[in-house]
């Protein structure tokens, strides 16, 4: 899951959540879908970055830990706002705290 550009973020939903889970159909359906995210799955405070509009969504399969192939769903999403340049660098960076200088 990454930030293209400050506009544009890619996300891959977890394993066994296609396209037609009981998930994907409530992320799809929402009225107004907000993004927040992590640096990395270590840290415990998330960002928020604004309101979202879904732009293109794929089919795909990834490896579980067993070597299954499984079902998951790619998402290209398209910012109502552009993110902040130091917020954006701070998550493109391995900085570990937005503190931290």
């Amino acid at each position: 899951d990454m930030f293209v550009d400050n506009m544009i973020f890619k996300w891959d939903s977890q394993i066994g959540k296609g396209l037609d889970s009981s998930y994907m159909k409530d992320v799809l359906g929402a009225d107004r879908k907000h993004l927040f995210v992590k640096k990395s799955d270590a840290e415990t405070s998330f960002y928020y970055m604004g309101q979202f509009d879904i732009s293109k969504v794929e089919v795909a399969k990834k490896k579980d830990n067993s070597g299954n192939e499984r079902d998951i769903t790619k998402f290209e999403m398209k910012m109502h706002h552009a993110v902040r340049e130091d917020l954006l660098r701070y998550l493109q960076s391995n900085i570990t705290s937005v503190e931290e200088k």
